[in-house]
């Protein structure tokens, strides 16, 4: 069975499900994966573990991996790529398949420069979406492929509480009309736009409650500014199997979003989805979700979504996952790619 070694650099949210994704669909392909990450819980991570972790430091390596020699190299984002780039050689010359999760991956003068000296052929970059291959693209990256962010749908919606049980998780009551914001809180994801339409759509709307699930550097500012009816529950380890709770998950991020896990979530568990109208994130949601550009759009979306029927939207959306965003489908991408037969 042949071996893929995947290297990424921290196992922060949501980067070790991004890896345990990836794991499952090289698996799919008969590869035996070993995932490195080089931060994260410093060797932490359980025997049994299927994923095959291991946590060590650039220099550690070599010894981690005695003689093997993997036959597929992944790397997820840049500096797991500069690692990736440096072992390559030692390793045998395997492909290497380094995955930019952002924007920008190369925009600065000095990264092009080192991808330029190291070699026309001495990596096949992905982007995690089609605008971040694009982006690839225009910095000078030839023939970006799309390695998605994906997510098991069953597996998923078997972890999800009852409704009733995630909304008194959240101190939300049952007749709410629950707005969810879940993710850190930071600039990126502008989530003091979503405090503010709801401070004007909650005025039309007495069953509307805001709730924040995640934690960040504006949390402090939030409560300060929170009115009536706004939950901010801090980080949960399980707010995936809370997404019952919730009528529609709004995510008000910046240009700066490259994909959007979250909307998988919600997609595949059939919660509504209220989307800041950015390049990133429409890649990911299609014409599954409601688009805003103003607020005063936002709040429209609110109030559309409030009182129409979401179900034939749903079905599209899991579809969509199923389709695009599955484990199945993220193998079938790295069977092209590497010409598995």
């Amino acid at each position: 069975m042949p071996s893929a070694l995947q290297l990424c650099p921290t196992d922060q949210a949501p980067f070790f499900d991004v890896c345990a994704g990836h794991a499952r669909a090289l698996e799919l392909l008969g590869f035996r994966v070993r995932t490195v990450f080089l931060e994260g819980r410093g060797g932490q991570a359980p025997s049994a573990d299927p994923l095959g972790v291991d946590y060590a430091k650039e220099r550690e390596l070599p010894g981690l991996l005695g003689g093997e020699r993997p036959a597929l190299l992944v790397s997820h984002r840049h500096r797991a790529y500069r690692v990736g780039a440096r072992m390559v050689r030692r390793l045998g010359n395997p492909p290497h398949i380094a995955v930019a999760h952002e924007f920008g991956m190369f925009a600065r003068r000095t990264r092009r420069l080192r991808r330029r000296l190291a070699g026309r052929d001495h990596a096949l970059f992905a982007g995690v979406s089609e605008p971040v291959a694009s982006d690839l693209g225009a910095s000078g990256v030839a023939s970006p492929a799309v390695l998605p962010n994906v997510i098991d749908p069953d597996a998923l919606r078997g972890t999800m509480l009852p409704r009733a049980h995630a909304r008194a998780s959240l101190s939300v009551p049952s007749p709410a009309f629950a707005i969810g914001v879940v993710g850190r809180l930071h600039p990126k994801k502008d989530p003091l736009r979503a405090l503010g339409a709801f401070e004007t759509y909650r005025r039309e709307d007495t069953r509307a409650w805001l709730v924040f699930v995640g934690d960040g550097p504006l949390r402090t500012r939030i409560e300060k500014d929170a009115g009536e009816r706004v939950v901010i529950a801090g980080f949960r380890a399980d707010a995936r199997t809370l997404l019952g709770a919730f009528d529609v998950l709004l995510l008000c991020s910046t240009d700066r979003e490259a994909f959007g896990v979250v909307l998988l979530e919600a997609m595949a568990a059939g919660v509504p989805v209220a989307v800041a109208d950015r390049r990133g994130p429409r890649s990911v949601v299609g014409d599954c979700g409601t688009y805003f550009k103003t607020d005063d759009e936002l709040v429209a979306a609110l109030r559309a979504i409030s009182s129409r029927d979401q179900s034939e939207t749903m079905k599209r959306a899991r579809q969509r996952v199923a389709a695009r965003f599955s484990v199945g489908a993220l193998s079938e991408r790295y069977r092209e790619i590497l010409s598995v037969p």
